[in-house]
């Protein structure tokens, strides 16, 4: 499936859900979200693809940037740390839970302590 099918498919599938929203009565203003969504899906096929370049270089930054182990903390501390918590969940449950938070720091550290294996 290329690119441009794949956003088509997206497309549709919201417009489809538009039309869900809006109940029977509203599709023909349903309808003409499609046709919006059809010039979205055409713009955005449309786009240039990355520099290879460039792209190699924020690669090689990336990289960098993980030789650092910036995720590291102190785990001798007598004070309890938020990363080790999560971390500490993520070992008792096995990964097998459901984790929310709300956004800020702490939604930080679940991303980064609590090792995603299912989407």
């Amino acid at each position: 499936m290329t690119t441009a099918h794949a956003l088509t498919r997206s497309a549709l599938v919201m417009a489809g859900l538009l039309l869900f929203a809006v109940g029977v009565g509203d599709v023909i203003a349903g309808w003409a979200k499609i046709g919006q969504y059809r010039e979205l899906v055409r713009a955005t096929a449309a786009v240039e693809r990355p520099d290879p370049a460039a792209l190699k270089a924020w690669w090689g930054e990336i990289k960098e940037w993980q030789r650092k182990d910036c995720l590291r903390y102190d785990r001798k501390s007598a004070l309890i740390k938020p990363q080790m918590v999560i971390e500490k969940l993520y070992e008792i449950t096995k990964g097998d839970a459901f984790v929310t938070s709300d956004v800020g720091q702490h939604q930080m550290f679940a991303a980064q302590h609590f090792l995603l294996n299912k989407p």
